[in-house]
C-alpha cells in the first residue's frame, strides 16, 4: 500500500475558507482513508488499527482529549504525555471519502455525513497553547488537574 499525504495550502487565514477546504479538499481522493484535520491535532490511530476495522465501516469514531503538563508549565510538545477529555473535539476526521458530501460546521466540531461508525474508539490528540496558558489559571487548576488522563504510553 502507498501513503501519501497531501497538504493544502491556501493562503491567508480565515475560519470561513478553512470550512470551504475542510469541505471539498478530500472530494477527488482516490485515497482508501482519508484525514481532515487541524495542524493542531494529531489522530491516534495506525495501519493494524485501519486494517482491523470491520470492512462496512467509512467513518472512524475519535474521542478528543486537550493534551496538557501535568506539572503546569509549558513543555515541548512532544513531552505531553496527559489529556483532558473534551467532547468538543469529537470528531469526525477520518473516513473514507466514498461521500458525496460532507459539511463540517465553522471550527470543525461537528460535521454532517451518514454511515457507518467504527465501534472501536480512537484519540484525537489536541495540542494548543492557548489552552494550555488556560489551565495555569489558579482558579480552574484543581478542577483539570484531576480530570487528567494519561492518552498516550511512553
Amino acid at each position: 500500500m502507498e501513503h501519501q499525504c497531501n497538504i493544502t495550502n491556501w493562503g491567508p487565514y480565515s475560519e470561513k475558507k478553512l470550512q470551504i477546504t475542510k469541505n471539498t479538499c478530500w472530494q477527488n481522493s482516490k485515497a482508501d482513508w482519508v484525514i481532515v484535520c487541524d495542524m493542531d491535532e494529531i489522530v491516534d490511530i495506525n495501519l493494524k488499527d485501519i486494517e482491523e476495522l470491520p470492512e462496512d465501516v467509512n467513518i472512524i469514531t475519535f474521542r478528543g482529549y486537550h493534551m496538557l503538563s501535568r506539572k503546569f508549565i509549558l513543555i515541548p510538545l512532544e513531552d505531553l504525555t496527559h489529556g483532558v477529555l473534551d467532547s468538543r473535539y469529537d470528531k469526525y476526521v477520518m473516513f473514507k471519502p466514498k461521500f458525496k458530501r460532507v459539511v463540517y460546521d465553522m471550527g470543525s466540531h461537528t460535521a454532517r455525513l451518514s454511515g457507518i461508525t467504527s465501534k472501536k474508539v480512537f484519540n484525537l490528540l489536541h495540542y494548543n497553547q492557548g489552552y494550555l496558558k488556560l489551565i495555569n489559571n489558579p482558579k480552574i487548576r484543581h478542577y483539570q488537574y484531576r480530570n487528567i488522563t494519561r492518552v498516550l504510553d511512553n
